[in-house]
């Protein structure tokens, strides 16, 4: 791109000499023509060097912008995991009917389960209040303690 600048400037430079025949007529034109590009020029760097600036300083902006954005969204992460998360669990449960044991995402609001196995319903106690002894207090056939 300079050079074709270049080369219209020396073009531009040759018709004046052709179409002005006084010497020093033609030298004073050619200078203020040659201020004129000159000038130009470097306004026009100026103005290059200026959003070049410009530009680097809202990269680096940007950066910044970014790292502080992905702060947040973590500590949003977190916050939201923390409120919101599912509060279910994998526990193993034996079945009191056919002892088949398996395992489970259940959460506390869930009051009873199918065994895969037997297809039985299989109530859920939360309260943790198991005698020591494994029986479940009903008198039922399928606990331990009540055999």
């Amino acid at each position: 791109m300079q050079s074709d600048l270049e080369e219209e400037v020396k073009l531009f430079c040759k018709e004046i000499e052709r179409a002005i025949k006084d010497k020093q007529e033609q030298e004073y034109i050619k200078e203020k023509f040659l201020n004129f590009v000159e000038n130009n020029i470097k306004k026009i760097m100026n103005v290059i060097d200026d959003r070049e600036a410009k530009f680097k300083e809202l990269s680096e902006i940007s950066e910044i912008l970014q790292k502080n954005m992905t702060k947040l969204e973590d500590r949003v992460d977190y916050i939201v995991n923390d409120l919101y998360e599912q509060e279910d669990e994998v526990f193993e449960v034996i079945c009191p009917y056919c002892n088949f044991t398996f395992e489970a995402d259940i959460s506390e609001e869930i009051k009873e389960i199918k065994c895969p196995e037997c297809e039985n319903i299989i109530e859920l106690d939360w309260n943790g209040n198991d005698n020591d002894d494994g029986c479940c207090g009903n008198g039922c056939s399928h606990c331990k303690g009540c055999e």
